[in-house]
């Protein structure tokens, strides 16, 4: 149970990280590719059963190159780090 909340954290923190890399790469010439994103968006979906309850279901994922390094050193991190801190 540890390992795995010491992984959701990593991944959070790798995601956080790599987001604040991406908002200071877009400007510069040299690390732009840091900044390249794709997003993947499943349009809102209204769901109404009777006209008692509206249900809007809609999803949106962005991800950067930054995020992807730094969710591929966080893995690194994590396996290097997890059995030493949890026997």
């Amino acid at each position: 149970m540890k390992k795995a909340l010491y992984l959701i954290f990593l991944i959070a923190a790798a995601v956080v990280i790599g987001g604040i890399i991406t908002e200071y790469m877009q400007g510069t010439e040299m690390l732009d590719i840091l900044a390249y994103s794709k997003s993947f968006t499943l349009s809102p979906i209204t769901l109404s059963v009777f006209g008692l309850i509206s249900l809007t279901v809609g999803f949106s994922l962005g991800i950067s190159v930054a995020q992807i390094i730094m969710l591929a050193i966080i893995f690194l991190i994590y396996y290097k780090t997890a059995p030493k801190m949890f026997p």
